[in-house]
């Protein structure tokens, strides 16, 4: 049985996200449904009505996991990713627990890939930047820097 050190999952919760996503989803689908030419029951009215709707669908599901144990980090951005992923800490050079900018340094939030690495965030400016032995940087979102952190320091020293 592993060991779980540390274990967290976020969820997109900014309420301006979702007073955004919610303008951006209510008037194309009233524009839809209250036009002369809708009819809900025929196929085109759902499928429009769905596709308005998927990104809401997909922000609502999105969470990311992550999980040190004794031998590896594990991670999961559902639904994006559909299974676990994993960094050995052999692979691992070093870690740093950091306060960055999502939009100056990343783009936002979400999975992104820049030049500064690839980042997994949900929320926040704080996180943990690891630096793989194969040179790519690898950012992690998280509401416990400091304990993500020290569970990977605790983690690396066995």
């Amino acid at each position: 049985m592993r060991n779980i050190i540390f274990s967290e999952k976020q969820k997109f919760n900014q309420k301006w996200l979702w007073i955004i996503l919610f303008f951006l989803a209510i008037i194309p689908i009233s524009l839809l449904v209250f036009g002369k030419d809708f009819k809900l029951g025929a196929s085109g009215g759902y499928i429009g009505v769905t596709v308005m709707l998927l990104p809401i669908i997909l922000i609502s599901l999105a969470e990311l996991r992550v999980e040190v144990s004794e031998d590896s980090l594990k991670y999961q951005f559902f639904p994006f990713h559909i299974k676990v992923y994993e960094i050995r800490f052999a692979d691992i050079d070093s870690f740093t627990e950091l306060i960055y900018s999502p939009l100056k340094d990343y783009g936002g939030w979400g999975i992104k890939n820049s030049f500064s690495g690839i980042a997994y965030n949900v929320s926040g400016n704080k996180g943990v930047k690891i630096f793989l032995k194969n040179g790519k940087k690898v950012l992690f979102g998280t509401q416990k820097p400091h304990k993500f952190f020290e569970a990977l320091n605790k983690a690396t020293q066995q």
